[in-house]
């Protein structure tokens, strides 16, 4: 049977280590964890235990506002012991199979969960965006992610840091053809402010180069030796804050650059991706045969 469903996956940070030094403490733990925790707040939230181990947990719960309430209930609680628990969101279409559950959706649970800080809620924006107003006040956009065995970047939302390397571990990229890789802005010391402003123009330009395919865009993986690079950085001039674009050939020689300045209250992020965008792909075309 398949149900739309907002799919929660909780696990013990650091449960193998824990277990090996003390193993009949970290199962006391646990159980405690259990009975006094989990349990009552599956039945406030009206969460349904669908699979548990010896370290985690997947549960469904009806909407995602119900599940993000229970994550909050139980990371509040844990806030005062020694169990260290990390929290994955994603709502979409799940397989009810044998007592099992399975689908993309769990896949995309589960590597939010890994890159989830400890003790914090990591959910996509497809559960974001199915909150409601005062729950979305809580997380912070963290931008697109390359989940692992997830074909596409998922825009992330988390209440704290997330470990976006962790879910790339392992990954080995054979593609032959190159790839477009998007840095982060690199900003002057001077500039305090433009952590979120760096944030928001890095995930809008992987939206707008995303939506030439050809270019295969991509953010948070390492340029290999084939690969086209896009940098950005921001410093502070005359009161306004200067950023400068550099396309680079995979030879290392700039193939773009160009300078735009705004005022720090008037940063157009939109039109800047934009027009940046425009640019880009009209530079790589002569260049398209690579990728």
């Amino acid at each position: 049977m398949r149900k739309l469903s907002a799919i929660l996956i909780m696990d013990i940070v650091g449960y193998t280590n824990k277990s090996g030094f003390n193993e009949v403490g970290t199962h006391q733990l646990i159980k405690g964890f259990t009975e006094n925790i989990l349990k009552p707040a599956l039945t406030k939230f009206q969460g349904k235990l669908v699979k548990a181990t010896k370290d985690g947990w997947i549960i469904y719960f009806a909407s995602t506002s119900l599940c993000t309430d229970f994550a909050f209930s139980v990371k509040e609680r844990i806030s005062t012991q020694t169990l260290d628990i990390r929290f994955g969101i994603h709502i979409g279409d799940v397989l009810y199979e044998n007592n099992d559950v399975l689908g993309s959706t769990i896949n995309i649970a589960a590597s939010l969960d890994k890159i989830s800080a400890v003790n914090q809620v990591t959910l996509s924006s497809a559960a974001y965006l199915s909150l409601e107003d005062k729950q979305k006040e809580k997380f912070i956009d963290k931008g697109f992610i390359n989940l692992k065995g997830i074909n596409k970047p998922i825009q992330v939302f988390s209440t704290g840091d997330i470990d976006a390397e962790s879910s790339n571990s392992g990954d080995i990229d054979y593609d032959p053809k190159s790839k477009l890789i998007i840095g982060k802005l690199t900003t002057d010391e001077s500039i305090s402010n433009t952590g979120r402003i760096g944030d928001k123009l890095h995930s809008k330009l992987f939206e707008c180069l995303s939506e030439k395919s050809w270019v295969k865009a991509t953010i948070n993986k390492q340029a290999r030796a084939n690969d086209y690079q896009l940098k950005m950085s921001a410093v502070a001039v005359s009161g306004q804050i200067q950023f400068t674009f550099k396309l680079f050939h995979p030879q290392k020689d700039i193939i773009w650059e160009d300078v735009f300045a705004f005022r720090a209250a008037n940063i157009m992020i939109n039109d800047l991706s934009e027009e940046v965008t425009e640019q880009v792909v009209m530079k790589l075309m002569k260049y398209k045969s690579d990728f």
